[in-house]
């Protein structure tokens, strides 16, 4: 249910009587709000949370109007940067507020390094480095403001304990921050609040609407395919687009740089920020992408109404948790043929054995028929199930588990990993992930990617959120989950093996058939060998994707 905002008294007249700042070019100039500066007076609440792009004056408004606070009054304000540098810079900033007021100058008491103390009010005014200062539960603070919270190092335990010192109903909150990358604590907040589900209120400011950004040059070469359609979009003067050409230049050329300083959309400015293996992946909104009943009676069911299809192949990614309330249990589903994510199933509180059960059901449900009433030709979805930890148990009790049962073919096997059975070297079932093979995995779904059409927005905040941390480890930001990427890459690994056993099949049909030898020059001979001789000559040359040289699957 979406909170009601309770809205703070405007401060415009008074801002703009009292304060002066310096301009641009230096000059000292009456302190007159721009227009995201005013939208925000006009519509500032007890909880904000501003994304935006930069130097649009956020901070600046919020210092001018929690300084009135200290004149008018009792007042503890705290602003807090993300690193010593800004902070030294708002501290200058404070101070030149004050001595460039209009009218007599509120009286200071002894002022420290980092605080302003005001005689008469007994008000205070501290601005800090996150992290620099522990504020305990006897601290009061009826101001809060954080800047650049995406950029902390640590912000999750910093902002609680700061926000456990701001009173529930009377004290004001602020974060206000550009973006710095997907699936972030900062920027999982920032979704809470755009969805009503928090106190905060979320705001995006984006470059096209501030009037500063644009020039009087003139356009030096004919609008591109892209401009055009920016302009068509956000109604772009020629101006602006020549302002967004300069830019993109003194970045020399980069545009996804420019994005994420000047973000045009709230996703624009999260997937272009923090280092993201994969940077570009877009959300499919359909309406047949429907939550459906769970096949037990825990966990989140969501898939397409209009599969599973006859006749089609689907795959199934399983990445098994203990289901004691931490990590996620997934199971993916996607279609070999359209190369699409047709269902999901998560849930941390479901065990192994049960589990198991959920597997199996969406085995049979997404089985495929390939045969006629006369000749029945049925087979369970092809399982790629996660070999580690609670997947080894998954794996075992699914191979006693109908389907699977009676098509222990229909479930991976790791030919990277091997048992031996008397003088054999069998492979193991399930994919074994470990420190070398999650690279390779996860490669496999970079590569992929561009195929798979994604209808689960968990799963592309997950996926945005995936990057390489400075150890090189690849995980989710924050140590957040990654479950549902880890189960859509074993999709990804399923639907080349199928693709694989759909060339065999049709290779097995030439080689039965009686017509292909019409089709050949007299004399020509051609055996099933040769074509298998082939493939393995090429395989042996360009390697399998397990070999990470060629994007061809002979696997």
């Amino acid at each position: 249910m979406q909170n009601t905002p309770l809205y703070l008294p405007p401060y415009k007249k008074v801002i703009e009587t009292l304060f002066n700042i310096p301009n641009k070019r230096g000059e000292i100039v009456p302190f007159l709000l721009n227009n995201v500066q005013e939208d925000i007076d006009r519509t500032c609440t007890f909880r904000e949370d501003i994304l935006k792009a930069r130097q649009f004056g956020v901070t600046s408004y919020f210092m001018a109007r929690f300084l009135v606070e200290c004149m008018r009054g009792f007042a503890r304000v705290v602003m807090i940067a993300h690193d010593k540098e800004h902070t030294e810079r708002l501290l200058a900033r404070s101070r030149l507020f004050i001595q460039l007021m209009n009218g007599p100058k509120p009286l200071l008491g002894k002022e420290s390094e980092s605080e302003l103390i005001f005689k008469k009010t007994n008000a205070s005014f501290y601005i800090g480095t996150a992290g620099s200062k522990n504020f305990g539960r006897s601290d009061t603070i009826t101001h809060l403001h954080c800047s650049e919270v995406a950029f902390w190092k640590d912000p999750k335990p910093l902002l609680s304990g700061l926000f456990q010192a701001v009173p529930h109903d009377t004290g004001v909150i602020v974060k206000e921050c550009t973006a710095n990358g997907y699936g972030t604590y900062h920027h999982r907040q920032y979704k809470r609040a755009e969805k009503g589900m928090s106190r905060f209120h979320a705001k995006f400011y984006p470059w096209v609407i501030f009037p500063e950004y644009t020039t009087e040059q003139k356009l030096l070469y004919p609008l591109v395919e892209e401009e055009i359609e920016l302009k068509k979009k956000f109604f772009l003067s020629d101006g602006q687009i020549q302002w967004r050409r300069e830019k993109i230049e003194e970045f020399e050329g980069d545009q996804s740089q420019f994005k994420q300083e000047y973000p045009s959309t709230v996703d624009e400015a999260f997937m272009m920020t923090g280092g993201s293996l994969f940077p570009v992946c877009e959300l499919s909104n359909v309406p047949e992408w429907i939550r459906k009943q769970s096949p037990l009676s825990t966990g989140v069911f969501k898939a397409l109404s209009n599969h599973p299809q006859k006749g089609l192949h689907y795959v199934i990614g399983v990445d098994t948790a203990s289901g004691t309330g931490g990590d996620n249990s997934v199971a993916q589903i996607c279609c070999v043929e359209s190369t699409e994510q047709v269902g999901i199933f998560v849930s941390n509180t479901i065990p192994p054995p049960q589990f198991a059960q959920a597997v199996a059901y969406f085995g049979k449900i997404y089985g495929t028929d390939e045969g006629t009433a006369d000749k029945p030709d049925w087979k369970p979805a092809f399982l790629i199930p996660e070999r580690n930890n609670h997947g080894i148990s998954l794996i075992a009790l699914l191979r006693d588990t109908d389907p699977y049962v009676d098509f222990k073919n229909r479930m991976f096997k790791d030919p990277k990993v091997t048992q031996t059975q008397g003088s054999m070297l069998l492979p193991l079932s399930g994919f074994v992930t470990s420190g070398t093979s999650k690279y390779r995995l996860i490669g496999i779904l970079q590569n992929m990617l561009s195929e798979i059409t994604i209808h689960d927005d968990m799963t592309i905040e997950e996926i945005r959120g995936f990057t390489e941390t400075s150890m090189g480890t690849m995980t989710n930001k924050d140590a957040e989950h990654d479950d549902r990427v880890i189960a859509l890459a074993l999709c990804a690994i399923g639907i080349l093996k199928e693709r694989r056993m759909g060339v065999i099949a049709e290779l097995e049909a030439i080689k039965k058939s009686s017509v292909v030898g019409d089709l050949l020059p007299q004399g020509f001979r051609v055996t099933f060998e040769d074509i298998v001789g082939s493939i393995k000559k090429a395989k042996d040359k360009n390697k399998d994707f397990f070999g990470n040289q060629s994007k061809t699957n002979w696997n």
